[in-house]
C-alpha cells in the first residue's frame, strides 16, 4: 500500500509539472517564534509554492481586516469637538492599509539548486524596500533513525544547524522536494515539522495541494536594486533590538 500511495504522488508531481510550468505544490506553515522584545510568542503564517526541485517562493499570509479604533465617543460631554479622535481614526486605517500593502509586497525566493535566499523587505525607517542575500549550505544534515507518522505521510527525523540554530525536522521523502519552512532546504523531502532545540522557533504544515491549488505568477514579485548581507542585515537588526530594549527600560524607570 506504501508503494502504491508513493507512486500516485509521484505521477501526480510529474503531471503538475506538465502543466504550463506552474508551480508543482503549494504548502504553508504556522510559525511561532518567540518575541525579541518579550511578551507573547510571535503567530505568522505564510505560504510557499514550489517549481520543480529548483526554486521555492515564500509570501506571508497577510491579514486584511482592517481593525476598528474605539474610540471614547459615548464617555465625551456634548457638543465636545470630536476632530482629534477622528483623526487618530483615520490615521490608524490609513496605517493598516500602508502595512497591508506593505506586506503584500515582501518574500522570499530559495534557488535549491545553489542554496541562496534572497529575501525582499522592508524598511520602515527610510520606506524603501531592500534584499538580504543569504546562503544556506551549512546545514550538515544528519538523518537520525527515528519515525513517525504525520497525517499520511511516514517522516523521519533530522538535525541541522544555520547561523547558530540547531533545528530538529521531520521530513517525508514521499513528497520529494527538498524545501520546508522558512529557510530550511536541502533534505531528501518536504519538512513537515521544524523546531529549534531551545523551543524558541517552530513550525507545522498547516496544508498541502498538490498541484498547486492558487494561481502564481513570480513576476508579480519584483527584486529591489538595494542588496545586503544576511550578517549585515542581522547586525541592524541587533542593534535596533537593543535601542528598543534601551527605550523599555527607560520607560520603566
Amino acid at each position: 500500500m506504501k508503494y502504491v500511495k508513493l507512486f500516485f504522488l509521484v505521477l501526480l508531481v510529474k503531471n503538475a509539472v506538465c502543466q504550463d510550468n506552474g508551480p508543482i505544490l503549494q504548502y504553508s506553515y504556522i510559525a511561532q517564534t518567540e518575541n525579541p522584545i518579550g511578551g507573547s510568542p510571535l503567530i505568522n503564517s505564510y505560504t510557499l509554492f514550489a517549481f520543480d526541485n529548483q526554486k521555492v517562493y515564500r509570501v506571508k499570509v497577510v491579514n486584511e481586516a482592517i481593525q476598528l479604533v474605539k474610540l471614547p465617543y459615548d464617555k465625551l460631554p456634548p457638543n465636545f469637538d470630536t476632530s482629534y479622535f477622528d483623526q487618530l481614526k483615520k490615521d490608524a486605517k490609513e496605517n493598516q492599509l500602508k502595512r497591508i500593502d506593505i506586506e503584500k509586497k515582501l518574500f522570499a525566493t530559495i534557488d535549491l539548486t545553489s542554496g541562496v535566499e534572497i529575501s525582499h523587505q522592508y524598511d520602515y525607517s527610510d520606506n524603501s524596500y531592500y534584499d538580504v542575500i543569504d546562503t544556506l549550505k551549512g546545514f550538515n544534515w544528519v538523518l537520525i533513525d527515528s519515525f513517525k507518522l504525520i497525517s499520511t505521510y511516514r517522516s523521519q527525523l533530522a538535525m541541522g544547524s544555520l547561523h547558530n540554530k540547531v533545528y530538529l525536522c521531520w521530513f517525508t521523502p514521499e513528497i520529494s522536494i527538498n524545501a520546508g519552512p522558512d529557510k530550511l532546504c536541502g533534505l531528501p523531502g518536504l519538512i513537515l515539522e521544524a523546531t529549534t532545540n531551545d523551543s524558541k522557533e517552530k513550525y507545522t504544515l498547516n496544508n498541502l495541494f498538490i498541484p498547486a491549488q492558487h494561481k502564481f505568477d513570480p513576476s508579480a514579485y519584483t527584486f529591489s536594486m538595494k542588496q545586503i548581507s544576511y550578517a549585515d542585515n542581522y547586525a541592524n537588526f541587533e542593534k535596533g533590538l537593543k535601542m528598543i530594549q534601551l527605550q523599555q527600560r527607560m520607560d520603566k524607570n
